[in-house]
């Protein structure tokens, strides 16, 4: 039994679902028959994952490396991409997830703290979620721990202090290039 199967090509790259999202997508519709609100559940999910995924594809993209796959599963999603020459490359491409959830939860907050009290039920669940929750899952993505963005995020911070520090003394040492193999981004 396969357990991800390709719904779409972006670009050249394909996007694959796994069947543990497929399911929770499913149930999430069939529960939607007893509360609209999990429509909004059952839409919005996957489109999260899958906004933070192309953030990832689109900032890989714009530093010239190509992308693999992109497969988003029930709780995460990887984005399979060249690995750049230089680590801090690496690093511009770990932020581009969370740049792309941010690019959305900013709005929807505004809109939600600006008109939140007239939105109907269903929108306005849809909005905490492309909202608040999706900055929180930002936020938790943001944790250093292994497996998420923030183990590879914050290695930047240190970087580019230091690439400051070598503009300012005239230093033109340049990083050490690595070999390109895949990686995974989650």
């Amino acid at each position: 039994m396969k357990k991800s199967f390709r719904i779409f090509n972006l670009k050249g790259v394909p996007v694959y679902v796994h069947w543990s999202l497929t399911g929770f997508t499913l149930i999430a519709i069939v529960l939607a028959l007893f509360n609209i609100n999990f429509l909004a559940i059952a839409m919005v999910f996957p489109l999260l994952m899958l906004i933070h995924e192309l953030g990832h594809m689109w900032f890989a993209s714009r530093l010239g490396l190509n992308t693999e796959k992109i497969e988003l599963q029930f709780l995460h999603g990887y984005c399979v991409y060249e690995l750049a020459e230089t680590d801090y490359e690496n690093y511009v491409v770990a932020w581009g997830g969370v740049a792309a959830q941010a690019i959305i939860f900013i709005p929807c907050i505004f809109i939600l703290l600006v008109f939140g009290d007239s939105l109907s039920g269903f929108f306005y669940t849809t909005l905490i979620l492309l909202g608040y929750f999706n900055a929180l899952d930002a936020a938790f993505n943001l944790l250093p721990i292994r497996g998420f963005d923030g183990s590879i995020c914050w290695r930047s911070v240190p970087l580019f202090f230091k690439h400051g520090r070598i503009k300012k003394n005239g230093n033109s040492k340049k990083p050490q290039k690595k070999k390109n193999p895949f990686k995974i981004v989650k």
